[in-house]
């Protein structure tokens, strides 16, 4: 029976040379461990179990024992056994006597130290080598000093694409990549020397048929009394799998890098307010126009419900726009694509200004809306051209109705745009949409003297070419046969 550190817990004089519980100041203990008495009924009598360090069940007595000796196997301070005499007769042992056993003892020990030594190798060899055969990892014992490979298992082979009688014909080295051998040559001495604690190292290998794989080496020395390694235990794993792996992975986050660098580049270069919202209507990401438009402080917005601090009101009804009217949060709840929302806002510094907003949903691979891409455009200066220019064609459209005088209006392809109402009167035809030379054709044009009136000679052509033409006299035939003598005069419209 033993405790839970596996010492034997007899609770008998056997224990206590199992356990090593001696006194040796006792006349029964020796300096050596053993026990020993040519007496054990005058023993028990005068002796307590105190000093018999235990609760002794004095079986040896009982039997009849007088003489009792107890030898210990040890090997070192490690007791795993012993050696027991006993006698019915007393005095059969002498101190001489039990040095004797004591040193009888010790040679058994060494031997049977030295066959647990085998047994324990023999299983240890036996362990190794199945591990050897069966991992499923290359393993490879190779000399340091000259680099040659000793043994390898099966799966070595296969990682190498050599059988195991070419392998143990070539040099470590001359597997490994011709790039990669420089740097696995100085971890490999390093190790070697002592220098750092084991040999590492992730390096390609060239097989057999030519191809190039990743491998990953851990290696350990065994070495002599003096600490010389004499050989090189190595294991080999193939991780070109993984390494591509890493490749791929890399590659996607340079991609990834690259991507968000155009997407910023895009997003500074285009001449609106630009902005990325997360799934919850958040700002991730704004550009500088953004920011700009809508002043400052601009409060932060983690979701939609934020958009309450953004003050707008629809253009065409004057009414607030509400968190959710935003293109924003309709592209990010509801995944709609909204173009052109024109609202008037007041910016966070207190300017009112007239926008156009947009946004479309972002979806990752699996369709599942993840945010979305605000577009807004500041319009204050269109609208206020716009109202202009419908300022201007109100005021052009009063002058057109007041004229007395035939007013035709030109685009610069010489065909009528606009046309008084005193034209329609005098001549009887509407000319919108006609070019100028059909109009010299219908009214049959031609100076005073009767000569036909060439287009160039016409004031409209004259005046698209920048000529200001005043007070010229033509003779027309209106559409009753009639002929009139005509006053015109024409002059370019210049942009701005």
């Amino acid at each position: 029976m033993h405790d839970g550190k596996g010492n034997p817990v007899l609770e008998c004089m056997c224990g206590n040379i199992m356990c090593g519980r001696i006194d040796p100041a006792k006349p029964f203990f020796t300096a050596h461990g053993s026990f020993w008495s040519n007496n054990t009924t005058a023993l028990l009598a005068s002796t307590t179990e105190a000093d018999r360090q235990a609760s002794t069940r004095n079986w040896c007595n009982g039997m009849g024992y007088e003489s009792v000796a107890l030898i210990p196997l040890r090997t070192g301070d490690q007791v795993f056994g012993l050696i027991q005499y006993n006698d019915h007769r007393p005095n059969r042992f002498t101190p001489d006597l039990i040095d004797h056993f004591e040193r009888i003892a010790d040679s058994l020990t060494l031997v049977l130290s030295q066959r647990q030594s085998e047994e324990a190798l023999r299983e240890s060899e036996a362990q190794f080598r199945t591990i050897f055969e069966v991992a499923s990892v290359g393993i490879v014992q190779v000399d340091p000093t000259k680099g040659r490979i000793l043994q390898c298992n099966e799966t070595f082979c296969q990682i190498t694409g050599y059988s195991l009688s070419e392998l143990l014909e070539i040099k470590f080295p001359d597997i490994t990549h011709p790039e990669d051998r420089q740097r696995d040559w100085e971890i490999f001495s390093r190790a070697m020397k002592g220098e750092i604690p084991a040999y590492y190292n992730e390096k390609r290998y060239i097989r057999k048929d030519g191809s190039t794989i990743w491998v990953r080496i851990n290696a350990a020395f065994i070495r002599d009394s003096n600490g010389q390694a004499i050989r090189t235990v190595a294991v080999c794993e193939d991780i070109t799998e993984h390494k591509q792996t890493e490749q791929s992975q890399e590659t996607a986050r340079n991609m990834a890098i690259n991507e968000k660098k155009q997407l910023e580049a895009v997003m500074e270069a285009l001449p609106v307010g630009i902005a990325i919202v997360d799934e919850r209507g958040g700002n991730v990401r704004s550009n500088k126009i953004y920011e700009e438009l809508w002043g400052s402080p601009r409060p932060s917005t983690e979701d939609v419900g934020d958009y309450e601090a953004y003050k707008a009101w629809w253009l065409d009804t004057g009414k607030p726009v509400q968190p959710e009217e935003w293109a924003s949060a309709r592209a990010t709840l509801k995944g709609e694509a909204v173009f052109g929302q024109i609202m008037e806002i007041e910016t966070f510094d207190g300017v009112r200004k007239i926008v156009m907003n947009s946004a479309a949903p972002v979806r990752d691979a699996n369709g599942r809306i993840v945010g979305s891409a605000v577009a807004i455009h500041d319009i204050t200066n269109i609208k206020s051209i716009e109202q202009e220019v419908m300022a201007r064609a109100s005021e052009l459209e009063a002058v057109f109705s007041a004229q007395n005088d035939a007013v035709l209006m030109y685009d610069t392809g010489m065909n009528v745009k606009k046309v008084s109402q005193a034209f329609l009167s005098t001549y009887g035809f509407d000319p919108v949409g006609l070019n100028v030379r059909e109009i010299i054709r219908r009214l049959s044009c031609r100076h005073l003297d009767g000569r036909t009136l060439l287009l160039e000679e016409q004031p409209t052509p004259r005046a698209l070419r920048g000529e200001k033409v005043t007070s010229s006299f033509f003779v027309i035939t209106l559409p009753d046969g009639s002929d009139r003598i005509i006053e015109t005069s024409s002059g370019p419209m210049l942009q701005g």
